[in-house]
């Protein structure tokens, strides 16, 4: 998780539009854009690292309305053993984000008590409702995906 790159602390938020904090080289980091989905409840934006090394791992950074990053488990990105997009900012084909990243956290959440279920079998991006609890499963899952992989973070823009 060395190799993944510091998530920003914040970003700028302009007219509720996120701003890229990496206009340029090194573009470590894919542009912000909104998101709206029960497996990050609070986050009103996400971030993806440009995948690194050869399996391709990754990080999500998820972002508050202010543009502040999450911290908190249930809400916050992690860090990816398969990033679901390769450099080029594709979507991958396959189910290993899924199978390895997506349906362990989802596990995790249900296994603390969270009466959570996928949208879809198939690439699940939402939940059917917000999460209440984060438990021991969630920090067991978030042990070995950290919110800060690096353990620093990025100044703010």
């Amino acid at each position: 998780m060395t190799s993944l790159p510091q998530p920003y602390s914040s970003i700028s938020v302009v007219s509720e539009s996120p701003q890229d904090p990496e206009p340029g080289a090194p573009r470590l980091w894919g542009t912000p854009h909104a998101i709206n989905s029960y497996l990050h409840h609070d986050a009103k934006f996400e971030m993806r690292s440009v995948p690194v090394g050869d399996a391709g791992h990754g990080h999500q950074a998820t972002y508050d309305t202010n543009g502040v990053l999450i911290a908190d488990a249930i809400a916050a990105g992690t860090a990816d053993i398969f990033a679901p997009y390769n450099a080029s900012g594709m979507l991958r084909f396959g189910t290993i984000h899924r199978e390895e990243d997506v349906l362990p956290f989802i596990l995790s959440l249900q296994l603390d008590g969270n009466p959570v279920k996928p949208n879809v079998v198939a690439i699940p991006t939402n939940l059917n409702r917000p999460c209440i609890y984060q438990g021991s499963c969630v920090d067991a899952y978030i042990s070995l995906r950290p919110i800060i992989p690096t353990g620093m973070q990025n100044g703010g823009n």
